[in-house]
């Protein structure tokens, strides 16, 4: 104590007090929903060292039945899926699912709140609430604290796969029929039209889509095995990369951007099962090898995340799909006090100075 009062006299107190307030331990996680049309270990989330790629555990468990569409964080700190399972009579169960830093799952949305059928992406807001695709052609918004529906934010899409707000704070959706790219105001939900009209540039099938540190828009284009970047004014194609197939015919879903500033994409291999996470420069789409791997039989949708603290570099939108995060260090217990304490002392000192 004696050392941090000293601190604050040198006039270094409220860097010397934050700098030791705080957690040294560093958040490196990239999580990933796994699923096998089975009951064994269908609906899982997986974690990956976030640098090496290094295989770290199940976070969640299976949810028999269901897989999962989508994974985002919320800025509670926690993860949350989108899954979706068949049920009896053909009918779809499609729900949004919070999963706790143990590991435990609980409901966060019940199936068919404001007409939830079949999410897919999602992605919490700049206004805390929690954005979903429904595959009927909509967003849905709920409550980012208790999950309660609120509204249909927008319509007029078609198959709509992930979703992500721009740095200029609109909506961007990818139509996964409609070849296209749709925005809406962020706050509105007004219709702003095609940010990428369709089958613009040969577009074609957009599933995954991801803002970078260049604030433009990669878009995964799965039949083509292609990455689309369009400048994030204007929606104009910027470059196109087409990544070399691994296995046969690949299948290109999500993309992210890690705290290397790195692109990522994911990649289902077609013979065999699998997927590969490769790892590619964001500029000239040069692939820079293989980030990590989910064993054959496991097959990967959306949702690939990197939990990291360097990611605060890039900038990204607390929330974001398909992105980058960086966790908000929790003060230690003691941390206020110790800090008034400082402050106090360094009030007398001055008052000392001055007699």
């Amino acid at each position: 104590m004696l050392h941090a009062l000293k601190a604050i006299a040198s006039g270094g107190a409220l860097a010397f007090f934050l700098a030791g307030s705080v957690h040294a331990t560093v958040i490196k996680s990239f999580f990933v929903p796994a699923n096998d049309g089975t009951t064994a270990t269908n609906g899982q989330i997986l974690e990956f060292d976030s640098r090496s790629g290094d295989f770290v555990g199940v976070l969640a468990a299976s949810q028999g039945s269901s897989q999962i569409q989508g994974l985002t964080r919320g800025p509670d700190g926690n993860l949350y899926g989108s899954y979706l399972s068949l049920c009896a009579l053909g009918c779809i169960d499609g729900r949004v699912l919070r999963i706790l830093a143990d590991g435990t799952v609980e409901t966060f949305v019940t199936p068919g709140s404001g007409g939830l059928y079949s999410p897919l992406g999602l992605t919490f807001g700049p206004d805390g609430n929690l954005y979903v695709t429904n595959n009927l052609g909509d967003v849905l918004r709920y409550n980012g604290t208790t999950g309660a529906f609120l509204d249909v934010f927008a319509t007029g899409l078609a198959v709509p796969q992930d979703l992500a707000f721009g740095p200029n704070g609109n909506l961007y959706v990818s139509n996964g029929v409609g070849d296209s790219i749709s925005a809406f105001d962020g706050v509105t939900g007004a219709s702003l039209g095609f940010f990428v009209a369709p089958g613009a540039y040969g577009l074609d099938a957009p599933i995954g889509i991801a803002f970078g540190r260049s604030e433009d828009l990669y878009v995964a284009s799965f039949p083509s095995n292609t990455i689309f970047r369009f400048a994030g004014g204007s929606g104009a194609l910027v470059s196109v990369f087409d990544l070399p197939y691994q296995d046969g015919f690949d299948t290109l879903l999500d993309l992210a951007f890690g705290p290397d500033r790195n692109l990522y994409a994911s990649i289902r291999l077609s013979s065999g099962g699998g997927t590969s996470f490769v790892e590619l420069d964001p500029d000239s789409g040069v692939v820079l090898g293989q980030f990590a791997s989910l064993a054959p039989g496991l097959a990967f949708n959306t949702g690939m995340l990197f939990v990291d603290q360097a990611c605060s570099s890039l900038k990204s939108v607390e929330g974001q799909a398909s992105g980058c995060f960086a966790p908000r260090p929790v003060p230690e217990a003691g941390t206020l006090s110790l800090f008034a304490a400082g402050l106090l002392a360094l009030g007398l000192m001055r008052r000392r100075a001055i007699a």
